[in-house]
């Protein structure tokens, strides 16, 4: 008997785990049981209001059989009172379902080994055609994303069907130094599983510093991002690295690395928009300056510096962008309780913003712990 009783429950599909999104009105459910006592108490008054006849076999004969399928009607209603009642409470279940859908990630080479051309005509072009070959021969509703990868690895073209967007962002590969496979691997394993927490930061090519061909963002020789400034007047005046699963702008503060000693000695920070604002503060021999990299202080930024210092001098631009920044970054600061100061620009040449050692507003910022 009991196996038989456990083949039938197992038998039985697997139920879901339910939630509601109104729990609290299943206190609705109480009207069940009271529609089942009112209408027992409506078939007891029916008994004893009943007329009394003197030939009861002829009114046996005109009401007919008199069974359980009276009781059939209510039970129904009853059963879809107590239906309705359960969905006004909103039941919400997760169900797994299989899925057909294929995610490819094309890992792609750029470095500079790719210029070689011992493939005709190169092999950057011959992987880029072979890339492009690939696509065409995927059915239309394959998912296909591009990471590149040299010193770092980087998301190109996030998972798409669109392949007009997939061959663009092909065409588009720049090469650059360093070979950082691993990287790469974990990149495109973290764009097809987005909640595993691959280690990507600690793959990178290590024959690539900071500086070389740009300003690498991270510490000693380990970098997460480049940044160049054009020094004429070609555009864009900047070019940045886009944010890849190991950069994000809002995590960062560019040269903490370098200047973590001296936050804690002086136990204050120059705070600056941009990596080139950084570079020339600390070229005038103001070690503990740090950037946002942009107008926009972020939170995960107010953290990583409250580490060292909770002590702030703040020294954006003076332009209209510059002076908004400045309002909205005291604002948050002082929202985590740091001392906040605000440097007034005191510079020479209309436009200068990069201090030499000997400029009066380089000696200010060196005397800074008494205030400003």
């Amino acid at each position: 008997m009991n196996a038989r009783l456990t083949k039938f429950f197992l038998a039985i599909p697997h139920i879901p785990h339910l939630s509601f999104l109104w729990p609290t009105l299943l206190w609705l459910l109480l009207l069940v049981p009271l529609s089942v006592g009112l209408y027992v108490l409506l078939l007891y008054r029916r008994k004893k209001t009943a007329l009394r006849y003197a030939n009861l076999s002829m009114v046996k004969a005109a009401m007919g059989a008199v069974g359980w399928r009276r009781h059939v009607p209510p039970a129904l209603m009853l059963l879809a009172l107590t239906l309705l009642l359960i969905a006004v409470a909103r039941p919400t279940a997760v169900v797994s379902l299989p899925s057909t859908r294929a995610t490819v990630i094309l890992a792609m080479d750029v470095s500079g080994s790719m210029r070689a051309t011992d493939v005709t005509p190169s092999r950057v072009e011959a992987a880029q055609a072979a890339a492009k070959q690939y696509i065409k021969s995927q059915p239309k509703d394959v998912v296909i994303g591009i990471v590149a990868f040299a010193a770092t690895a980087f998301l190109v073209q996030s998972p798409t069907v669109d392949h007009t967007a997939l061959f663009n962002a092909i065409d588009h590969f720049e090469l650059q130094r360093g070979t950082a496979v691993g990287s790469g691997i974990l990149t495109a394993l973290s764009s097809i599983f987005p909640r595993e927490d691959f280690p990507i930061a600690n793959y990178y090519s290590g024959g690539f510093g900071n500086g070389s061909g740009g300003f690498g963002f991270g510490g000693g020789d380990r970098f997460n991002r480049f940044g160049g400034r054009a020094l004429g007047d070609d555009l864009p005046k900047y070019l940045n690295s886009p944010e890849t699963p190991i950069y994000t702008k809002s995590n960062i503060l560019y040269h903490l690395d370098r200047a973590k000693e001296a936050l804690r000695q002086s136990d204050f920070a120059v705070l600056v928009e941009g990596y080139m604002d950084a570079i020339a503060v600390a070229r005038a021999g103001i070690a503990n300056v740090v950037a946002s990299c942009g107008t926009s202080l972020a939170e995960p930024q107010i953290k990583l510096l409250g580490r060292f210092t909770r002590r702030v001098i703040v020294n954006y631009d003076p332009d209209t962008a510059g002076q908004a920044a400045t309002e909205r970054s005291i604002a948050l600061l002082l929202e985590s309780e740091f001392d906040v100061r605000v440097l007034a620009r005191r510079l020479a040449a209309a436009g200068d913003k990069r201090p030499s050692s000997g400029h009066p507003e380089a000696r200010e910022l060196r005397s800074a712990p008494a205030g400003c």
